[in-house]
């Protein structure tokens, strides 16, 4: 196995980077992108310089964030406010 490969399969599994990407916007995803970069060695303006059509890196962070925007969304919601019914906070926040 590459080095590269381990470095990457940490990086997917780690759930805080998970919730991130999946409820990041498209121009929030710098961030993920940067820190690939550094865990492997690159220079950071190769991470968000560059669009490539046939990205591995980017078709994983599109279908993560398409199928899982709405798990991590709900789990990761404020606390409700005191005085207000969990009806009451979910109405006002659609």
């Amino acid at each position: 196995m590459l080095p590269e490969t381990a470095v990457l399969a940490e990086i997917f599994c780690d759930p805080q980077w998970r919730r991130r990407i999946a409820a990041a916007s498209y121009y929030g995803q710098s961030a993920f992108y940067l820190h690939v970069a550094h865990r492997l060695g690159l220079p950071s303006g190769l991470a968000t310089g560059v669009q490539v059509f046939a990205d591995p890196l980017g078709y994983w962070v599109d279908r993560h964030n398409v199928h899982r925007r709405g798990t991590y969304r709900a789990a990761w919601r404020p606390a409700i406010p005191a005085g207000r019914t969990l009806d009451e906070f979910l109405r006002a926040a659609t």
